[in-house]
């Protein structure tokens, strides 16, 4: 296990032990490249303003972020915590896997389809 494996796997270990609230959606059918330049855009900021920045853009992947920070959020309520308060403390994605599929092509031969899939992790601090 490399060194920044090590330091993931401790990070998603701890996200479930710290008293902030956390979400994570895992095995969506989205991959890591089409992802990470979202994450990249709400990284540190404020809830609401998380939401509206990924409301303009036009991914396909919106969706899927947008329902895991009302998640996160909806932890946040149950702990007693303030939506105002929060912001973005520790958002990543990770690889969740792949999928292989063939496609035939002429003269007996296939082609390998890779499906990739991912992990978004998120944790949300108080301001």
């Amino acid at each position: 296990m490399s060194k920044k494996q090590r330091n993931k796997y401790i990070l998603i270990n701890n996200l479930n032990k710290n008293a902030f609230p956390s979400a994570k959606i895992i095995k969506i059918r989205v991959s890591l490249k089409k992802i990470n330049p979202l994450i990249k855009l709400i990284r540190g900021k404020s809830v609401n303003t998380a939401k509206n920045i990924i409301s303009a853009q036009y991914k396909r992947s919106k969706e899927i972020l947008i329902k895991l920070i009302d998640s996160a959020s909806f932890n946040a309520l149950r702990k007693g915590f303030n939506i105002k308060d929060l912001y973005i403390n520790n958002i990543f994605a990770n690889s969740g896997g792949i999928k292989y599929k063939l496609l035939t092509r002429s003269q007996g031969r296939a082609n390998r389809i890779r499906r990739r899939f991912s992990n978004v992790y998120i944790s949300l601090g108080v301001l």
